[in-house]
């Protein structure tokens, strides 16, 4: 299972521009199944495509960068399942708008 979820957030970092080690304190794999995991950061790549579109540049330097509303830095958040849900709640309700 470990691997597997390995490869799922590999394959998340390269999709947004990262770095895979920018994602190697990533929580969500202690609170979540890896199919879990595996969907919550689909999801997340979703909404950042829907609102930026597929720049992995622009994509990267978002999560890179402190973001003012949710006061911090997206990619930082991530890493917990309550940073995680901010995020996503924060993405939503530009999507909603």
């Amino acid at each position: 299972m470990a691997s597997n979820t390995n490869d799922s957030i590999d394959e998340f970092a390269t999709q947004l521009g990262l770095a895979r080690h920018e994602l190697d304190d990533l929580h969500l794999c202690n609170s979540f199944s890896e199919p879990e995991v595996r969907e919550l950061l689909h999801q997340l790549r979703t909404r950042l495509i829907i609102l930026i579109g597929n720049d992995r540049e622009n994509l990267a330097h978002w999560m890179r960068d402190y973001n003012l509303a949710l006061k911090g830095v997206p990619l930082d958040l991530i890493q917990t399942p309550k940073g995680f849900r901010a995020v996503m709640n924060y993405l939503d309700w530009f999507i909603e708008r």
